[in-house]
Order: structure tokens, then C-alpha cells, then sequence
């Protein structure tokens, strides 16, 4: 049983529960305080903090910002630098990246640079065709000098 029944059972109207809530309990929106006050004078007074709560969020994307508004006026600006990691290009012996901007979108651009490939990066089975063509090469080269 809450309280306004227990007043209700007791013969109270629902005037009475109003006019007793009128004057017994105190909401400030300015400073988000709930105030009870007693028959007998005495005052209990209970800080919401809602002041500290978010009231809107917006995005700057000059300052590539995110920020909170506070009830109480204040804001709160987050960088989004420190939420995404930024990549840059770079130049390596065998490749070269580099970020560029195409169609309003930025991508990773990797390059392998000339002459850079050695053997030692070719895949096997490419090795065994160029050994092939080599041996038929030489093969046609020798039937041209004459030692077959």
C-alpha cells in the first residue's frame, strides 16, 4: 500500500492528497532539487543531478568534434582524432602506399616498385613455368649453334 492510499483509507480526499502534495513536496527545475517538508517543519532536500546529464549531441566537422551539451550549459567536446587511427603512406624497397581520395572516399593505395621483386618472392609455380620457357630457350639456342 503507498502512501496516497494509505491517506485515501483513512478518510483523505484525493484533495486532501493533492493540497498535501502541494505543500509538502517541492520540485526546483532550475536546480533539479526534489524538496520534502514535514507537518512539523522539518526539510529533506534531494539534488538530482541531472545538470550533469547530457541534453543534446551534436558533431563539428570543422573541429572534428563530437559534442555533449550539459543541462546546465556547459559542454563537453570529444576529439574524434583520439577515436580512429590515422594512416599514412609509405615507401618501402619493394612497395610503396599511399592514401588517396577517390570519389569522396579515402583508400589505400599499395604500388610495388620496379625491379624490387626478386626471386625469393615469386610464387613456386610461377618459378617452374619461367624454368620451362628457359629450358626451351636454351634448348632453341642450341639447335641454332649447332650442339644437339
Amino acid at each position: 500500500m503507498n502512501l496516497i492510499d494509505i491517506i485515501l483509507s483513512y478518510g483523505g480526499s484525493v484533495n486532501y492528497v493533492n493540497t498535501a502534495l502541494d505543500n509538502y513536496v517541492g520540485w526546483d527545475e532550475d536546480t533539479y532539487t526534489l524538496t520534502f517538508k514535514s507537518p512539523t517543519g522539518k526539510t529533506l532536500t534531494i539534488d538530482l543531478p541531472l545538470e550533469s546529464l547530457a541534453e543534446d549531441i551534436d558533431y563539428d566537422p570543422e573541429t572534428k568534434e563530437i559534442i555533449i551539451y550539459k543541462h546546465d550549459g556547459t559542454e563537453i567536446r570529444i576529439s574524434i582524432y583520439d577515436l580512429v587511427d590515422v594512416y599514412t603512406g609509405y615507401e618501402g624497397d619493394q612497395i610503396t602506399t599511399e592514401i588517396i581520395d577517390e570519389d569522396d572516399s579515402l583508400k589505400i593505395k599499395a604500388t610495388i616498385n620496379p625491379g624490387s621483386i626478386t626471386e625469393d618472392e615469386l610464387a613456386e609455380s610461377l618459378l617452374n613455368i619461367i624454368d620451362e620457357k628457359l629450358s626451351i630457350v636454351d634448348f632453341n639456342a642450341s639447335l641454332q649453334i649447332g650442339t644437339f
